[in-house]
């Protein structure tokens, strides 16, 4: 025998401890060996709770492990009109479409395998039904229909039961998806614009900060602790728990009409900026700008390793975050008008007609389909919702994890 097994023999006492030594070791070997799983094996969590997967709203999903090339897995025809950016939890996919006074106005619950409908919610008659948000269970979604009738609603993401409705003050506005963190779930609204904060898992209000200009088609961006609003060409710093604020960047702003279409990106301690048709980056330490270019740029960017990738004039650009110069851009035939999303070393961006994928180490692309709207990528799955009503799902290519 081995020194080590005769040291087991010596006597009950140390027969049970040696026991307990291997087995303690049996489950460090059995729980490192998840490292060796393949990725659909391993279960990784790799949801899209939100508008640009996160509270930072950076369009990047860490957990996803999927790449092209990609294959329609299904479509699913939801409305006449356009479909809103989906939330996706699980095997849950949350979605609703652009709405203004239809007799039909819901949210849906589909399954992520087949789209059949797990639930649905008809808010009626309403002006707008905006994009939904999931986090914990809870599926939130703000109805706008001017004051009083205005209300950000949970439902259980299970079955469809509302869990609270908080009313909020509004006009005739739309809104990008709420921003959920530390607890929190914050959203655009107010009669005359602004900002609201409510405590997510009993939709109790925190605060409502008026000070921001009537604006809507924004959300909040959160980071390290840190809420911040981009409205009309200016960057606030908010405290999150009573929506008081910090600090002010004007970046300047040209009108050109009452919605932002656009939101704060925040990446490694700098928030990225689109105010038509300029790009900015503004370093939330000294609260300065880094960098500016003018360049006919809209819509939210996406930011990943060191990198910001923009929209400009129907092209995609990649900027080095630290100095604002192009690295690369990809010119496609159609017109590129959605934000980007980026997984796993891939980068997709759409036009109203078309989806591509570009490998971002080649800086080429490398699939495309003719389907474009809102992207979400989620769980082994390429979501996009149409500008027709359709919502397309995608399945990646997952490779298995070399033997080790």
């Amino acid at each position: 025998m081995s020194r080590a097994w005769k040291t087991i023999d010596q006597g009950p006492s140390r027969r049970m401890a040696g026991w307990l030594y291997v087995a303690a070791w049996i489950l460090i070997v059995a729980s490192a060996g998840s490292l060796f799983l393949s990725p659909a094996q391993a279960q990784l969590p790799a949801d899209w709770p939100m508008f640009g997967g996160n509270p930072a709203h950076t369009g990047v999903n860490d957990a996803e492990t999927g790449t092209p090339p990609l294959e329609l897995a299904w479509t699913k025809p939801l409305s006449t009109g356009a479909l809103n950016p989906v939330s996706v939890e699980g095997e849950r996919v949350f979605v609703t479409g652009v709405t203004y006074f239809g007799p039909n106005s819901p949210v849906w619950a589909l399954n992520a395998n087949d789209a059949s409908q797990i639930w649905s919610y008809n808010f009626g008659s309403v002006f707008s039904v905006n994009p939904p948000s999931v986090s914990d269970g809870l599926v939130y979604v703000q109805m706008g229909n001017h004051t009083p009738a205005s209300r950000l609603f949970a439902f259980k993401s299970a079955d469809g039961t509302i869990a609270w409705a908080t009313p909020y003050a509004a006009q005739w506005e739309r809104y990008y998806a709420p921003t959920i963190a530390d607890g929190k779930v914050f959203v655009n609204g107010g009669y005359y614009g602004g900002m609201y904060g409510f405590e997510a898992a009993m939709g109790d209000p925190l605060f409502y900060q008026g000070g921001l200009g009537q604006y809507d088609q924004w959300t909040p961006s959160f980071a390290n602790g840190v809420l911040y609003s981009f409205v009309e060409g200016r960057l606030r710093a908010h405290d999150p728990n009573t929506g008081d604020i910090l600090w002010t960047v004007d970046v300047g702003w040209r009108w050109d009409g009452w919605s932002m279409n656009t939101v704060a990106v925040v990446g490694d301690g700098v928030a990225f900026l689109v105010a038509r048709p300029k790009l900015f980056a503004v370093d939330l330490l000294s609260q300065t700008v880094l960098w500016q270019r003018d360049n006919s740029f809209t819509g939210t960017p996406a930011y990943s390793l060191g990198v910001v990738y923009v929209l400009q004039s129907g092209a995609l650009q990649a900027r080095d975050a630290a100095s604002g110069d192009l690295l690369w851009s990809f010119v496609p035939p159609d017109e590129l008008r959605y934000p980007p999303v980026i997984a796993n070393g891939f980068l997709y961006v759409s036009s109203n007609t078309k989806v591509h994928a570009l490998d971002l180490a080649a800086q080429s692309e490398v699939w495309s389909d003719n389907a474009g709207g809102w992207l979400s990528i989620a769980n082994g799955k390429l979501y996009v919702a149409r500008p027709d009503g359709n919502l397309n799902a995608y399945k990646m290519t997952i490779s298995a994890a070399p033997t080790p």
